[in-house]
């Protein structure tokens, strides 16, 4: 029986080797499925549907793409874009913007500028907002200040 035992301390190491093995397993899994970004055509897809007019300019565009596992409050995937507006865009020419794009024009809520805010504040005038196909979460914001005119089209993409 003593031999027996004096067998088994030859593999003392076999269970160090192991948990070692699945540490750097899990690693090496969590570090491939936070740093390999996925397909993000199916995002810009329904993010491209939103129909610009040339003569708006892009401030901001970004785009994150899926990953196996995502960590913090950014959602994955997703498109955020911003543009500027060369001049005032009315309640009608927003919805008009959102069947354009195809959308269900009666998840759009206008409510204009509101009384006693600074002029130069910008304040939300329209914002629609959709869960399209059950598969995306869509939101579009149109803001604008009212003493310079100063108008922008927000979009906001992201998978449900």
């Amino acid at each position: 029986m003593k031999k027996q035992s004096k067998n088994l301390w030859k593999y003392w190491w076999v269970i160090p080797a192991g948990l070692l093995v699945i540490i750097v397993g899990l690693f090496v899994f969590f570090w491939l499925a936070t740093s390999i970004p996925g397909d993000t055509k199916p995002i810009l897809t329904e993010a491209d549907k939103l129909k610009v007019e040339p003569s708006w300019k892009l401030e901001s565009e970004r785009v994150v793409p899926p990953y196996l596992v995502n960590f913090g409050d950014v959602a994955s995937p997703s498109v955020t874009r911003t543009w500027k507006l060369p001049g005032e865009m009315s309640e009608e020419e927003f919805k008009q913007l959102i069947r354009n794009s195809g959308w269900d024009e009666s998840a759009i809520s206008c409510k204009g500028f509101s009384p006693g805010m600074d002029d130069n504040a910008e304040q939300t005038i329209c914002d629609y907002w959709q869960q399209n196909d059950g598969i995306f979460n869509v939101s579009v914001v149109l803001s604008g200040t009212r003493n310079e005119e100063r108008y922008k089209i927000w979009l906001y993409v992201d998978k449900i």
